[in-house]
């Protein structure tokens, strides 16, 4: 789960099934709340709800799709899965609703304004991780191997896309164009003005790390331990480092560095030059 900052608070879920809400500045608890056996879903704040996916080790009840009040930590509303939820929620701002991918295959619109299930979608596969969601579109990868751009106001898929592996992280949209990674290999960009491919190019290596646009550039990470920086116009390369280990979070940054995180507990901070194509740690 990754935190999110909303004000003065942070909020996190954790495996030991705890909601946690602190101070950013001082660390200290605000409230907390053990409402499952397990999160992986990182959280969503829309007005004053805290959206979040739940997991429970019960026969009966998997996972559950669920909002709290962020000031309290208080339980406002739950919609149980199948199966265990690691799924994450995204905000549509054009329509105040929000899209959500389960492990049951499905992706769920929901009204944020009473909580009601407007819309479904089967994807043959787990989503597991947030869609990116631009005007009537959500954008979004699916364990069956698929990216799909879905409209969910006309309940119709505009494009699909069928890697060889599973896809296991958020895209970006920018400048209306889709771009995403796959556990095959692919860096894949569709042009979401015509619903075309722009292209779909081997990375060398399984791709989980979450596309993010910094300072012009699109940055993902692969499971070589390789950091990448693309010109998004031209898909071209302009930033390639290497680390001695697979990198499957997103780049973050801040106005002098980016913030990398490898699979063996390391953070690291890369000092940006004016030059592009200059880094160093």
């Amino acid at each position: 789960s990754s935190p999110i900052v909303d004000g003065e608070f942070v909020y996190f879920g954790a495996y030991d099934g705890i909601l946690y809400c602190i101070n950013a500045d001082t660390g200290e608890l605000v409230w907390s709340n053990k409402c499952c056996d397990w999160i992986g879903s990182s959280p969503l704040i829309v007005n004053d709800a805290l959206y979040i996916g739940l997991e429970y080790n019960s026969k009966e009840k998997g996972g559950a799709m669920a909002a709290f009040d962020k000031l309290t930590g208080d339980l406002y509303w739950t919609h149980f899965t199948k199966v265990q939820l690691h799924g994450s929620p995204a905000y549509n701002h054009k329509h105040g609703y929000i899209v959500w991918g389960t492990n049951d295959g499905t992706v769920v619109v929901i009204n944020s304004q009473n909580n009601e299930i407007i819309k479904e979608f089967d994807a043959k596969g787990a989503v597991k991780y947030a869609p990116a969601t631009k005007d009537d579109l959500a954008v979004f990868g699916s364990f069956d191997g698929n990216i799909y751009v879905w409209d969910f106001v006309q309940d119709k898929v505009m494009f699909a896309y069928h890697t060889d592996d599973i896809v296991y992280s958020t895209p970006l949209i920018h400048d209306n164009k889709a771009f995403m990674g796959s556990a095959d290999n692919q860096f894949v960009v569709i042009d979401l003005n015509n619903f075309t491919l722009v292209s779909a190019w081997d990375a060398g290596e399984k791709i989980h790390s979450s596309p993010s646009f910094i300072d012009g550039l699109v940055y993902f990470g692969t499971s070589k331990g390789e950091l990448m920086g693309i010109y998004p116009s031209t898909c071209k390369s302009a930033i390639e480092y290497q680390f001695p280990e697979r990198i499957t979070n997103a780049i973050v940054a801040d106005e002098n560095h980016l913030f990398v995180y490898t699979v063996d507990n390391k953070l690291w901070a890369i000092v940006t030059g004016k030059q592009i194509g200059r880094a160093h740690v």
